[in-house]
């Protein structure tokens, strides 16, 4: 899908996979991004170093952190990209869809709607003595935000980022995930932290020191993660190894092609032919 923009979702901010990566890591993964939603889907290790303005070794040490951490395939292809990206984003198929409605609008007869098309009200609404329809529900439960930040602070305060300010947005937050998540069982909210405590990644046991905070474990997808124990210390990746530098064929391949060598790579070319 070739498109003028995409979709740059708020977890960006607070996914550890991007959180742990360089900045200069994580601009060049948005350019990806960018270069995807041109069209180019495949591009060549050629063009990406000329787009990115840097050196071959400097793209592959990159890419084979990009795909340790599941961003790219071998090939360049973004991973998950049309799971995040919609056709009804373009505007060609917005345009398609309007013409589409246009043209139904027009074949349409002057006719009233079938009795059948009325949808009946549902039967748990309730008329009062106005007329105005009442819709019969159980109030929800009131949400204690204090023992919440209390349970927080108490299991994680020494070793996580400490609940200092409590928000609008972080309150429903907090009351839509202990409904959703945890059965507004204030148990399940101690051992959801408890389990975050466990987990040296989310600590600060990580290459770059980052540490859960309540806007990151009251995303869906970091509840999820934890409670599968996709941060328990036996399911964290280890570090990669070393980038080794390109081979001397390698080398050779790519001055036969006319790609520019650094003075090192040319230094390691000339003494193997010297050898």
């Amino acid at each position: 899908m070739a498109n003028s923009w995409f979709r740059l979702y708020s977890e960006f901010a607070t996914d550890p996979k991007v959180q742990m990566l360089s900045e200069a890591m994580q601009r060049r993964l948005i350019m990806l991004f960018c270069f995807r939603c041109n069209g180019d889907a495949t591009l060549h290790d050629d063009e990406i170093v000329f787009q990115l303005r840097i050196s071959h070794d400097e793209w592959e040490a990159t890419k084979a952190e990009f795909i340790r951490r599941g961003f790219i395939d071998i090939d360049n292809n973004l991973l998950n990209w049309d799971k995040r990206q919609f056709r009804s984003d373009s505007s060609t198929e917005r345009s398609r869809k309007h013409r589409e409605q246009k043209q139904q609008s027009c074949n349409v007869a002057a006719t009233p709607p079938d009795t059948e098309q009325i949808q009946n009200r549902t039967d748990t609404e309730k008329k009062d003595s106005r007329g105005a329809s009442k819709v019969s529900a159980d109030p929800p439960p009131k949400v204690n935000f204090q023992e919440l930040i209390s349970v927080w602070n108490d299991v994680l305060g020494n070793h996580c980022p400490r609940i200092q300010r409590l928000t609008e947005q972080r309150k429903r937050l907090l009351a839509n995930r202990l409904k959703d998540s945890f059965g507004n069982n204030l148990e399940e909210w101690r051992k959801y932290c408890e389990a975050i405590k466990l987990s040296s990644f989310c600590v600060g046991d990580n290459d770059r020191g980052w540490r859960a905070n309540l806007d990151w474990a009251l995303t869906p997808k970091a509840i999820s993660k934890v409670l599968e124990g996709a941060y328990s210390n036996k399911n964290i990746a280890p570090e990669s190894e070393p980038i080794e530098p390109p081979s001397i064929e390698k080398l050779r391949e790519y001055a036969d092609r006319g790609i520019k060598l650094t003075p090192a790579q040319m230094q390691m070319l000339q003494e193997s032919k010297t050898a």
